[in-house]
């Protein structure tokens, strides 16, 4: 949760930083995987790597996708799934409206 908020902050480091960690810590989890590629891939930084080891993990069924790192660390993607080089997407059934943290920041 906390990498996403900076991430939509346009703070990427931090988030390139805190998705490191979490990957890290958790290397199994597909979400964080999916935001690294994506991260990656926006701040024109080597993403290969992470993209290999998610389709690895998909391949195998291993992936431990939202709630392992979440849980855990309380950081992940908010409910949100994200496509392998692609841009986050809702996830069917979730009632929350996306909201605009900089306004909330004092």
């Amino acid at each position: 949760m906390q990498a996403s908020c900076h991430r939509r902050l346009g703070d990427f480091s931090r988030a390139l930083g805190i998705y490191q960690r979490v990957h890290a810590s958790h290397p199994e989890d597909t979400d964080c995987l999916n935001a690294l590629v994506v991260l990656c891939q926006d701040l024109g930084r080597p993403w290969e790597g992470y993209q290999q080891r998610l389709m690895r993990l998909q391949e195998r069924g291993r992936g431990t996708g939202r709630g392992s790192a979440e849980g855990a660390a309380g950081v992940g993607s908010e409910g949100r799934g994200v496509e392998v080089g692609g841009r986050p997407r809702k996830k069917k059934g979730v009632g929350v409206e996306d909201v605009d943290v900089g306004s909330l920041l004092i």
